[in-house]
């Protein structure tokens, strides 16, 4: 990444920050947090915090997280907020590009 780049992700972040959404910056890409739902923000919590830890992830791995938090995950569930957030490459899970 050279020197330009970097200023132009200060800017960024700093606007981004500015105007109060809830964005996770992850690898140089910006993640909505929450997307107000009650029934999906805690899972996507879930989800973002291990893309934060780590580049991919299966599916087992982020289910026995969310599930050590006290949230049930259900085919539906899982398939709202991976699918929003990520992209797929066999059975790892990616941050979309």
């Amino acid at each position: 990444m050279g020197l330009g780049s970097a200023a132009a992700d200060i800017v960024l972040e700093e606007l981004v920050t500015a105007a109060g959404l809830p964005l996770t910056r992850i690898r140089r890409m910006f993640v909505l947090r929450e997307v107000g739902k009650a029934d999906l923000d805690p899972f996507r919590a879930v989800v973002i915090d291990l893309l934060s830890e780590k580049e991919s992830f299966k599916r087992a791995e982020v289910t026995e997280k969310a599930n050590a938090q006290g949230i049930p995950v259900t085919d539906s569930l899982y398939s709202k907020v991976v699918k929003d957030i990520c992209a797929s490459k066999g059975q790892l899970w990616f941050l979309k590009n």
